[in-house]
């Protein structure tokens, strides 16, 4: 399970929290769905990449070994995430703007036909993901911590907390596609890490977790909303399927707008406070945390 265990040394913690979710994504690019493996193994990826930034620096030089690992097989994953994307973004979009369903049905199916004709080389390249990933979980006791866990731990949170901070305020500071995915990254480390911590106060994490969720979410949608519009205006073989591409673009537009809104009150709430007062609030719910459990263990 991907929480925190009471009265379990936090070095233990570390290795598990990090090393568990590779394993489970190297298992679920067994499954045989693919399209719901390769989803359910980048959801596992980011778990790890988010406890790994949690513990901001235990593992010492390790650190980077893994870091540069798990970013790797999440690019590489990513890639092939990217082609149900595109057509899992048209379907959301036409369900939004029905009117242009009709217009748009040629390039879903276009896009579909893309996809499938990819998938023996994508069935290849995760059994090759999944079998690295084996190799790095397998490795995980080896692990060996150059800092305090506790202290990594309070700088890891203050900075993860920091980094999605400020990529909310840089993202409508510029608007671009890239600096909202930055923004949705780094929301992610921050859910994953409220995901962790759930045991400190179930009820008030799992607030946090279904709003983070969906902030994450809406920076998703608008983020394959913007490569939708980019393939409608750079790929010669989808302009030539569509004759309305101008509302398409419009409405596409007009969506990001809406969602980029959305995200602006979602975000404006989950990150409010400043990184001291945020890290310095959980730590002691931390401390409550075990106080309890050390109370109960003694009546």
């Amino acid at each position: 399970m991907f929480e925190l265990r009471r009265h379990v040394p936090l070095a233990e913690e570390a290795r598990r929290l990090v090393g568990e979710p590779i394993q489970a994504a190297a298992q679920s690019l067994r499954g045989d769905d693919f399209v719901d493996a390769v989803h359910e193994a980048r959801k596992s990826l980011k778990r790890a990449r988010a406890a790994l930034r949690a513990f901001d620096g235990v593992f010492g030089s390790t650190e980077r070994d893994l870091t540069d690992a798990l970013r790797d097989a999440g690019r590489r994953l990513g890639v092939i995430r990217d082609g149900h994307a595109r057509v899992e973004a048209l379907v959301a979009f036409t369900a939004r703007r029905s009117e242009l369903a009709a217009a748009l049905e040629p390039v879903r199916v276009a896009l579909q036909s893309v996809d499938a004709a990819d998938q023996a080389e994508q069935r290849a390249e995760t059994a090759r993901v999944a079998a690295e990933l084996d190799a790095l979980a397998a490795a995980s006791d080896a692990w060996r911590l150059a800092h305090d866990p506790a202290d990594a731990l309070a700088r890891g949170l203050r900075r993860s907390y920091r980094r999605a901070r400020r990529a909310m305020r840089a993202a409508y500071e510029e608007p671009t596609t890239d600096r909202f995915h930055a923004w949705r990254r780094r929301t992610k480390d921050v859910q994953y890490q409220w995901t962790m911590l759930r045991p400190l106060w179930p009820d008030v994490f799992d607030a946090y977790v279904g709003e983070a969720k969906a902030l994450g979410d809406d920076l998703g949608d608008e983020h394959d909303a913007a490569l939708l519009a980019f393939q409608l205006l750079n790929d010669a073989t989808l302009r030539g399927l569509v004759a309305s591409r101008a509302d398409c673009l419009a409405a596409l537009e007009s969506v990001r707008a809406e969602l980029r809104a959305r995200a602006r009150h979602l975000g404006r709430r989950l990150f409010a406070e400043s990184p001291r007062v945020y890290v310095e609030r959980l730590l002691s719910w931390r401390r409550a945390w075990q106080d309890e459990g050390s109370a109960v263990g003694e009546a």
